[in-house]
């Protein structure tokens, strides 16, 4: 995503870097934002729900971090 703002947007690498930084930060408070307005389909479903939030949330937090590492 760097590169293409880079190399297709005329953004420095500090602008871009900045722009992305910024992306991750509201699409992160929109996650949190909207998981608060879930509704409730009882305790056996909302813990299913639940537990599939936390993997979502999880993989969000995990994949900025592990996508900076080389496989």
């Amino acid at each position: 995503m760097i590169v293409i703002l880079m190399k297709y947007h005329g953004h420095t690498l500090q602008s871009a870097v900045d722009y992305v930084g910024n992306l991750c930060e509201e699409t992160i408070k929109g996650f949190i934002r909207d998981r608060k307005q879930i509704p409730s389909w009882g305790p056996e479903i909302d813990s299913m729900v639940e537990r599939y939030l936390d993997g979502l949330q999880n993989w969000i937090v995990g994949y900025g971090f592990s996508s900076s590492i080389p496989h």
